[in-house]
C-alpha cells in the first residue's frame, strides 16, 4: 500500500516592518502568531525602527499571518512589505541569542511596558481626581440652589395658605349670611 502526501507548496518570504516595532513586544508576538499559523521563521531587528522576518510557508497562510502582523496594538508600523524569497542581513546582526539574552531582553521590555502603564495609571487618577473635585463643586452649587428653590417654595406655599384662610374666611362669611336668612 502506498500512501500520499498533500503537501501545499511552500515558499520563503521576507516581511519587513518599519516603526515602533522595537521595545512594545513585538518580536513575542510574532512568535506565538507564527505558531498559530505553522510559519517557521527568525525574527531579527534593523536599526532603531525596523524588524525583518525571514519565514516560509505557503503564499496564502504568509499573507494572512503578515495582515495579522500589522494588527498589532502595541506597535506603530508606519511602512510594511512582503517579499518573495529570502533577504538575509548584512551584516549579520542579533539573529539568533542565547536563551539567557532573549530572558534579560523580555524582562526589560517588560519592565517597561509596566512603567507605562504606571505612569498612565497615575495619569488617569489625577484626571479622575479632578473630574471628582469639579463634580462636588457642582453638587455644592446644586445644593445651594435647591436650597434657595425650597425656600422659594416655602414662601409661595405660605403665600398660598394666606389666600386659603383669606378665600375660607370669605365663604365662611357668605354662608353665615345664607344661613341668617333662613
Amino acid at each position: 500500500m502506498t500512501s500520499t502526501l498533500n503537501v501545499t507548496k511552500k515558499k520563503q518570504y521576507t516581511l519587513t516592518l518599519r516603526g515602533k516595532v522595537q521595545d512594545v513586544g513585538f518580536r513575542g508576538y510574532v512568535q506565538d502568531l507564527s505558531k498559530q499559523f505553522s510559519i517557521g521563521g527568525i525574527i531579527y531587528n534593523v536599526g532603531d525602527d525596523e524588524v525583518k522576518i525571514l519565514c516560509e510557508g505557503d503564499g496564502k497562510t504568509v499573507n494572512q499571518f503578515y495582515k495579522e502582523l500589522k494588527r498589532y496594538t502595541l506597535a506603530q508600523i508606519k511602512e510594511s512589505r512582503i517579499e518573495e524569497g529570502l533577504l538575509m542581513p548584512y551584516p549579520m546582526q542579533r539573529a539568533v541569542w542565547t536563551l539567557e539574552q532573549e530572558i534579560y531582553g523580555k524582562l526589560d521590555q517588560g519592565v517597561r511596558l509596566l512603567s507605562d502603564i504606571n505612569s498612565n495609571v497615575v495619569d488617569m487618577h489625577k484626571d479622575m481626581r479632578s473630574g471628582f473635585d469639579g463634580v462636588n463643586k457642582n453638587i455644592g452649587g446644586m445644593r445651594k440652589d435647591m436650597r434657595s428653590g425650597f425656600d422659594g417654595v416655602n414662601k409661595n406655599i405660605g403665600g398660598m395658605r394666606k389666600d386659603m384662610r383669606s378665600g375660607f374666611t370669605g365663604v365662611e362669611k357668605v354662608l353665615k349670611r345664607i344661613s341668617r336668612k333662613l
